[in-house]
């Protein structure tokens, strides 16, 4: 090896070849900001009694910083509550019933302590910061799930404005994170799926979301560091449009055709993701696999995906307690070793 770990994953989201298979060891990852802003709010910390350090986004049910209620059920996680009324009532009186939050009123340097960042092993590893509830999970959470959807086909200059703001927010939100934990790479999520397609029509996504996105990519890269784009569900109509704009990163699922994808994207998007894990998982419960069988696929799935380099996959949705994670875990790891590149 002729350049470091870090060096090698780096590769993967600066479109340079890299020479091998990355060891995700040497990936940092800091989670938080945005779903229920977890570093930011030091005094919910305080009040819950919990380590600043140790305190769960995903485990407490609670107002987030936008004044959302969120609803935390066990072995799903969190989401908006469907009992509490939404923050917007009234998409096109949005800027009468929402109050950003002051982004000034925090502390970002304890916010900085509170990650240990100053723990971050820059030299070794790429640093990620993970930035949670992008401008289009953001705006659903405000006016609930449905009322979004009705208001970018109804109000769609209200919707467009709103979703504006967002993205306003985001970049000041981006701002103090580059500053105060100088990482790598921003990951944002931002699901635009579901399990067989997008959740809208990509000719609405491309007039909504796309020119948001494409600003805060612009950011990014305008401080110098990368930008990886988490989205769940089966969005192959949109992923031209992730090169379009300058995406480094896609963080998604299997049950896209991440072959054909690589043959249309080449070296200018990396992939980072996820295993079909809801299909071992199914099939494991009807009887129909077996320890060997799962070797075999995960072998063969991460080999043919990964001809031309710019892909990775990773068991982030796997349950710890179910024993195909340890085969999975185990098996990535030894099919990843014999993968080089130069």
């Amino acid at each position: 090896m002729t350049i470091s770990e870090k060096e090698n994953i780096l590769r993967h989201y600066k479109h340079v070849m890299p020479e091998h298979y990355p060891d995700l060891n040497y990936l940092h990852t800091i989670m938080g900001y945005g779903f229920l802003e977890r570093a930011l709010e030091p005094e919910i910390v305080a009040l819950l009694g919990l380590e600043p350090d140790r305190y769960d986004q995903y485990t407490v049910s609670r107002k987030d910083w936008f004044g959302v209620d969120y609803l935390h059920v066990e072995g799903i996680g969190s989401m908006p509550s469907p009992d509490r009324p939404p923050v917007v009532t009234d998409i096109c009186r949005w800027r009468e019933q929402l109050v950003f939050p002051d982004l000034d009123a925090y502390d970002w340097a304890q916010a900085a302590q509170f990650d240990h960042v100053d723990r971050v092993d820059r030299e070794h590893k790429a640093f990620s910061v993970l930035v949670q509830a992008g401008i289009y999970e953001r705006f659903h959470s405000l006016l609930g799930m449905e009322e979004a959807l009705i208001a970018l086909l109804e109000e769609p200059e209200a919707s467009a404005e709103l979703l504006g703001a967002i993205c306003e927010h985001k970049l000041k939100l981006f701002a103090r994170i580059i500053e105060h934990y100088q990482p790598d790479i921003i990951r944002q999520h931002d699901d635009y799926g579901s399990q067989v397609s997008l959740q809208m029509s990509p000719a609405l996504w491309r007039e909504m979301i796309k020119p948001n996105l494409a600003r805060m990519v612009e950011f990014v890269h305008s401080a110098g560091l990368r930008y990886e784009q988490h989205s769940c569900g089966k969005i192959e109509a949109i992923i031209p449009d992730f090169v379009e704009i300058g995406i480094d990163s896609w963080q998604g699922m299997h049950i896209n055709d991440v072959p054909m994808l690589k043959q249309l994207t080449g070296d200018r998007l990396n992939y980072h993701m996820s295993l079909p894990i809801q299909s071992y998982v199914a099939r494991d419960a009807a009887g129909n696999l077996n320890e060997e069988e799962l070797r075999r696929e995960v072998r063969e799935l991460v080999t043919a995906c990964s001809k031309g380099g710019f892909y990775f996959a990773v068991t982030a949705t796997a349950d710890p307690g179910w024993w195909g994670t340890a085969v999975l875990n185990d098996e990535l790891g030894k099919v990843g070793a014999t993968i080089r590149y130069q």
